[in-house]
């Protein structure tokens, strides 16, 4: 009788209904950029310190890909000022080897800073693999692309640590006091913004 029932739950929703609800975004690979042939490059414009453009979107997702290579960017660090220099060449060589613009070099400060933000992003979320949780819980429960040696360290050494602990409360504590929120989708405001001065 369970099975039935769950047949004719199914067969009430509609068709698009049901697949809108199972559908999720599936795993940052970056096609566009694994298909550009050896020397060919994305060209990108930057306003206000960040990527904008028909490449913006290309560009934030490559380096989304580059913080998350355990390869090129470490995990057993407390902070990104941690990270060593030639990591960080490398992370800089992976990106002006697929994008560049007239002025690449002199956006390195920026480019890296937006990585640092990602990054930051990212371990937030795994973060957030933590909550209502035990230790073993948390242990077993290793993130998708994480791997399990660096997910133990993470967790003991810098999640359980207190001054992770005392900053992460802060932080909570200055997210609730925002009086203006992002409201505009996934599009950032500066790309909105670039489009509106660009039309005009």
């Amino acid at each position: 009788m369970i099975e039935v029932y769950r047949d004719v739950q199914r067969s009430d929703t509609s068709p698009c209904e049901y697949d809108r609800t199972n559908k999720v975004r599936g795993t940052n690979i970056c096609k566009n950029v694994l298909r550009l042939r050896p020397g060919e490059k994305f060209k990108v414009t930057f306003y206000q310190n960040r990527a904008v453009g028909p490449n913006h979107t290309s560009f934030t997702r490559h380096l989304g890909l580059i913080v998350r290579d355990r390869n090129m960017c470490p995990l057993r660090v407390h902070s990104w000022m941690d990270i060593e220099e030639h990591k960080i060449e490398h992370m800089w060589a992976a990106i002006t080897e697929k994008f560049h613009c007239d002025n690449m070099n002199d956006q390195r400060d920026n480019v890296l800073q937006h990585m640092r933000k990602l990054w930051n992003n990212w371990r937030g979320s795994l973060h957030k693999n933590m909550k209502s949780k035990s230790l073993h819980e948390i242990l077993k429960d290793v993130p998708i692309g994480v791997d399990k040696s660096d997910w133990e360290w993470l967790v003991k050494e810098h999640f359980l640590s207190d001054k992770f602990k005392r900053s992460s409360t802060r932080n909570t504590i200055n997210r609730s006091k925002l009086c203006m929120r992002h409201r505009m989708g996934s599009k950032p405001i500066r790309e909105i913004i670039y489009e509106l001065v660009n039309k005009s």
